[in-house]
């Protein structure tokens, strides 16, 4: 590939200065053949431009190559061995281990080092933790990829917060963080503002406070909800107080289903006022699933008074959420709503819900196709088939 460059480029060359000293002194040459010249010229060092940074590009690809691959035949089978060990070794013990020196590495080589000891970790179940640190501690991992929190690239310092998190270090500088969480970059911003929950102690919720951000994306959300499960059950505040404190849709459905998913129990009734008081159905339907998924019965028959006023695709969440509570005194109403549900999928819905309610649900079905109705007959026939 060099030998093939190196020719070319000589064979350009040469005609280059060829038509440098035809232009500058044949002055009988036509004006088009002086156009058509100019423009071979133009393209041919365009073209010598696109080559050079061919072969540049292919060799850095190619030594970045050798040099993963070399990382990953040195240290792979190592990282296995470290973090399978049930054993608590020191830190010289570690480096000995593994035959580093101080400062052998480079920040490209660090990086790949990162993403090689993260991904033997995900192939053991039950890793040791403590060696897993003396790892991170051996390669100088945590001051490195600090580091680069502070380097002016948004893309350097996202990947920076990242694996910080991925290696679950906290506890860090909040001095770098702050001035990431009022970045321009948005996702920068917000990914910074995430990564608060779990990378300092100091005050790591103080953005749910100031109402975070608006409009989070569906990364946002596994990413904050990633930093919320690595802290503590016992260190995290009720979130409801940050639902009543935000005004964005998106943040105040991520906080009901935050509620679910630490079961924090002891905001329900709280929640149930919050849903009376919303208008916007997205967040009247989370409430709802939290409400069904951690069974707060006390709120039953209230939702069947409040029903019939509801939309369709409000009701359906409606059902599913008496269909959780299990209280058994629901079936009237699934009975009810399915004669008085307009379309086919509410009555499909409601169909699946009578049938896993109870154990009479199978007679009430049965009862139901055996109806006069023609419609009701021909969609209860559908649900046995399909359901």
């Amino acid at each position: 590939m060099l030998d093939f460059a190196a020719d070319t480029f000589k064979i350009i060359l040469s005609e280059i200065s060829s038509y440098f000293y035809d232009l500058l002194f044949d002055n009988t040459m036509p004006l088009v053949i002086i156009i058509a010249r100019l423009f071979i010229l133009t393209f041919s060092i365009v073209y010598i431009f696109k080559l050079i940074s061919f072969v540049v590009f292919s060799e850095r690809v190619r030594r970045t190559r050798k040099s993963l691959n070399r990382i990953h035949d040195r240290f792979e089978d190592k990282f296995t061995e470290l973090l399978a060990r049930p054993d608590n070794l020191q830190i010289n013990e570690v480096q000995s281990y593994l035959g580093i020196k101080p400062d052998e590495f480079n920040p490209g080589q660090l990086h790949t080092i990162t993403n090689l000891l993260l991904s033997v970790r995900e192939d053991i179940i039950n890793y040791n933790f403590h060696n897993f640190q003396l790892i991170e501690d051996a390669f100088g991992l945590r001051p490195f990829w600090e580091s680069q929190l502070s380097v002016e690239n948004p893309r350097v310092q996202s990947r920076a917060i990242q694996k910080l998190s991925a290696m679950g270090i906290s506890g860090i500088s909040e001095a770098p963080l702050n001035t990431l969480a009022y970045s321009r970059d948005k996702s920068l911003r917000r990914l910074a503002r995430s990564s608060y929950v779990f990378l300092t102690d100091n005050t790591p919720f103080r953005f749910f406070n100031e109402d975070f951000d608006h409009g989070l994306t569906s990364w946002d959300k596994i990413f904050l909800h990633d930093m919320l499960v690595k802290r503590p059950y016992e260190r995290l505040p009720s979130f409801i107080q940050w639902y009543r404190n935000s005004n964005d849709k998106e943040m105040r459905i991520f906080l009901v289903n935050e509620i679910k998913f630490f079961n924090q129990d002891y905001a329900l009734p709280y929640l149930w006022e919050e849903f009376n008081k919303t208008e916007d159905e997205d967040v009247r339907k989370a409430i709802l699933d939290t409400l069904g998924d951690l069974r707060y019965a006390e709120v039953e028959e209230e939702l069947i008074q409040e029903y019939p006023t509801m939309s369709e695709s409000v009701q359906s969440h409606v059902v599913d959420a008496l269909l959780h509570f299990r209280s058994g005194r629901a079936m009237p109403f699934f009975q009810n709503a399915y004669s008085m549900a307009i379309s086919i999928d509410a009555k499909l819905h409601i169909a699946d819900a009578i049938k896993n309610y109870g154990p009479e649900g199978d007679t009430i079905l049965a009862n139901l196709k055996n109806s006069e109705d023609e419609l009701d007959r021909k969609i209860l026939q559908h649900f046995e088939l399909n359901y």
